[in-house]
């Protein structure tokens, strides 16, 4: 298998990019362990603590969960100033641009009521879809159809 050639991040790709690797960085600093295929197994405690000091320092909703063995998180994002579904367990690569997967994060809203919506309708999604990239697809129309709504 040869290396694929991917145009160039933007200047914002390039951020999310640094961002979730930091993020990353911080959670095996915290005791997270790197599985055999690459992502990041947090521990309960871990989401305990992460759920309570986002609540409890900004007052934003942080949620995360694995259905069928599909690892999604919904929380605030400091740098995009929006809530975002996050897919760990996303590989970006051949795979990935196949599947028309640009990246792990999806920008919901700043609204919280909505990124309660997304992460319920995702977690029930996900009881019946095993394929993580598809689940992404979803969820990327499922937003969209949220935005259109407040065009509305």
């Amino acid at each position: 298998m040869g290396f694929e050639t991917f145009k160039p991040l933007t200047g914002e790709e390039k951020e999310k990019t640094k961002s979730r690797i930091i993020s990353d960085a911080n959670l095996i600093e915290g005791g997270a362990e790197i599985r055999d295929d690459g992502s990041i197994e947090v521990t309960k405690n871990q989401i305990k603590d992460a759920k309570q000091e986002m609540e409890s320092e900004q007052g934003h909703y942080l949620e995360q969960a694995s259905v069928n063995g599909i690892d999604f998180s919904v929380g605030w994002d400091n740098g995009y100033r929006d809530y975002t579904i996050y897919f760990p367990q996303i590989e970006i690569g051949e795979k990935a641009y196949e599947q028309n997967v640009p990246d792990q994060v999806i920008r919901i809203s700043e609204n919280r009521e909505k990124a309660k919506k997304v992460f319920d309708f995702i977690k029930q999604e996900a009881q019946q879809e095993g394929d993580v990239y598809k689940l992404y697809k979803k969820a990327e129309n499922f937003i969209h159809n949220l935005w259109e709504d407040d065009e509305e």
